[in-house]
């Protein structure tokens, strides 16, 4: 059984045991940055988008599809370049890129072909640029009883 939560700790827990090259932190926008600056990536995954599917699993229960979309947001320090955002963001596609991700329940969440978005330039505020990876994902919700 996969619920929202379960996706959402699958997706944040293969990327902590898979991605060593900075620190991942969970949720929306860091209420502070990492001092000295070096990057970092955050996980958000937004609900589902449209309405669910039913899929007759058998045995008298119903497999409920979800779609969503996790974010993977890559934050790199003003001044470190391109190169180092556009080689991490590549390493992160390829992580997501039609990954099959097991959840604690027996489930899993599977990934389809990762989208690396344009970069966001930092103003002359922020000291950070944000390069987000986008990643469709599906997964089953089998608690629900038919």
């Amino acid at each position: 059984m996969t619920s929202y939560a379960d996706a959402h700790t699958a997706i944040l827990g293969h990327l902590k045991a898979n991605w060593k090259a900075t620190p991942v932190y969970d949720g929306p926008e860091p209420r502070e940055a990492p001092e000295p600056p070096e990057p970092f990536v955050r996980v958000l995954l937004r609900g589902q988008t449209g309405k669910p599917t039913s899929v007759n699993g058998g045995h008298d229960r119903r497999h409920i599809l979800f779609q969503a979309t996790a974010y993977i947001v890559l934050f790199t320090p003003v001044g470190t370049g391109d190169a180092l955002s556009i080689a991490y963001a590549s390493d992160l596609e390829r992580l997501f890129s039609l990954a099959s991700i097991p959840d604690l329940k027996g489930g899993k969440v599977d990934c389809e072909v990762a989208q690396i978005g344009e970069p966001v330039p930092a103003d002359e505020v922020q000291r950070w640029r944000s390069t987000t990876i986008k990643i469709p994902v599906r997964y089953f919700d089998r608690s629900v009883n038919g």
